[in-house]
């Protein structure tokens, strides 16, 4: 099964058969480069490679389709998550920027609008792997999407609404006011999804590198992103995000951390998203 809006198709053997899950996810990759789809379906022939994804989109706007919509790809680091979503690789047109082309853009907003169409998916995306738009990283220790995605995850997820609704796809250089991911002070951050990575019962701390190291167990909340349960148990392995919005205090530069008001402690920059800028 695969969509209409599908150019090619090149079937990978890099997958898992039949999904386990009822789809209810859509997550966006990058290439890391400006792939052709045919390039892009030739990579994903390779079994030692191990990867693949269902669709792929071109800087042309063409769709290539490797992995049937009713098996599990292997995309994203996570069996949970590729389980449930449709994998979508996006191609860049500056390898500088990690940007795609205006034509890359309008596919993929109308690729992801048939998919959320077709299988009942309400589009939402809050930088954790709970809503129905995911990226890599949450599963990961990956920049994918790519900065200049990532940073769009909450326009494209608005675009494809739009589109679901009726309106015709934006080009991505319309996609203006973004905050720009630099953090300062008085930035307004959310946490990306992690993984926890080492436990301390005792002490009732867990531990992320991406992070920065140990935080202490009641500041965050569970995802769902490995066991399917939200019980706040967190184990190794279990995912986890800092459940509200919060501001930067401070900032160092030399070791990309920034100090959170709310926490009253410090965190990599790069576990955390902009959401509106500081000063």
């Amino acid at each position: 099964m695969h969509s209409s809006l599908t150019n090619k198709i090149i079937l990978s053997p890099n997958n898992s058969g039949q999904r386990t899950s009822k789809v209810t996810k859509v997550t966006i990759h990058h290439m890391a480069g400006n792939l052709s789809i045919e390039q892009c379906g030739a990579i994903f022939q390779n079994t030692a490679r191990q990867a693949s994804s269902n669709y792929g989109i071109g800087s042309d706007g063409r769709v290539g389709c490797y992995v049937d919509e009713n098996c599990r790809a292997w995309t994203s680091s996570s069996n949970w998550n590729d389980q449930q979503a449709i994998t979508i690789e996006v191609a860049d047109n500056n390898l500088s920027t990690w940007s795609i082309s205006d034509k890359a853009y309008s596919k993929l907003i109308e690729l992801c609008a048939d998919i959320c169409r077709r299988y009942g998916i309400t589009p939402s995306y809050d930088g954790t792997p709970n809503a129905s738009f995911t990226e890599h990283r949450m599963f990961a220790p990956t920049s994918c999407p790519g900065e200049w995605i990532h940073a769009r995850m909450p326009q494209i997820v608005k675009d494809v609404k739009a589109m679901m609704a009726g309106s015709k796809p934006t080009t991505n250089q319309v996609q203006g006011n973004l905050p720009d991911q630099i953090l300062t002070v008085g930035s307004k951050v959310r946490s990306i999804g992690m993984l926890v990575e080492k436990v301390d019962v005792a002490n009732q701390m867990i531990y992320n590198s991406v992070a920065g190291g140990w935080i202490p167990s009641k500041d965050v909340d569970e995802v769902d992103a490995r066991d399917g349960k939200k019980d706040q148990i967190l184990n190794v392995g279990s995912g986890f995000a800092f459940p509200h919005e919060m501001t930067v205090g401070k900032v160092d530069v030399p070791s990309d951390s920034v100090y959170i008001n709310e926490l009253g402690y410090w965190l990599k920059a790069r576990c955390l998203n902009e959401t509106k800028e500081g000063q």
